[in-house]
C-alpha cells in the first residue's frame, strides 16, 4: 500500500507544520539542506521540504521522482491530468502548475516531454503546501 498524500496536510509521514528538528528526527537517507531568504529547504532522494524560517515550520512539501505516494488512492508521479478527470476531479491551470478546485493546498506540474499535451503528459511533481 502506498502512502497517503494529503492536500493542506501530509506526505506520507511528512506532516506540514513540523519544525526543522522533527523533519530531521524522521527522514530517511541522505539530504541536502539549503538556506534561502525566507526559507530552508530539505532536498533528499524524491521530497523537497521547505521550512519557514520565521516560524521554523515546514510549509510545502514536493513529490518527485520515484516517490509512491498517491493522491486519493489513485493518482501519483506518473499520472495524468486525464486520470484526475475520469474520477471527477476539476483542475485549473496557473502558469505551469495545476491547482485542484475542490482540494486546496495541491498542485501538480507536468513533465516536460515531446508532443506534450495536458491532459497525458506525467506528473512530474506533486507539491502540498499551507492555504
Amino acid at each position: 500500500m502506498s502512502e497517503k498524500i494529503i492536500n493542506s496536510k501530509c506526505m506520507g509521514r511528512y506532516q506540514l507544520g513540523w519544525t526543522m528538528d522533527d523533519l530531521k528526527k524522521e527522514i530517511y537517507g541522505d539530504f541536502t539542506e539549503e538556506s534561502l531568504e525566507n526559507h530552508y529547504t530539505l532536498t533528499s532522494e524524491n521530497l523537497k521540504f521547505w521550512i519557514l524560517k520565521e516560524r521554523e515550520v515546514i510549509s510545502q512539501i514536493m513529490a518527485f521522482g520515484s516517490y509512491s505516494g498517491k493522491f486519493l488512492e489513485c493518482i501519483g508521479i506518473g499520472n495524468n491530468m486525464l486520470d484526475l478527470s475520469r474520477i471527477g476531479v476539476r483542475y485549473n491551470k496557473e502558469d505551469y502548475v495545476y491547482t485542484l478546485q475542490d482540494y486546496p493546498g495541491i498542485c501538480f506540474e507536468l513533465e516536460d516531454i515531446e508532443e506534450w499535451n495536458e491532459l497525458t503528459a506525467p506528473i512530474e511533481y506533486i507539491s502540498i503546501f499551507n492555504v
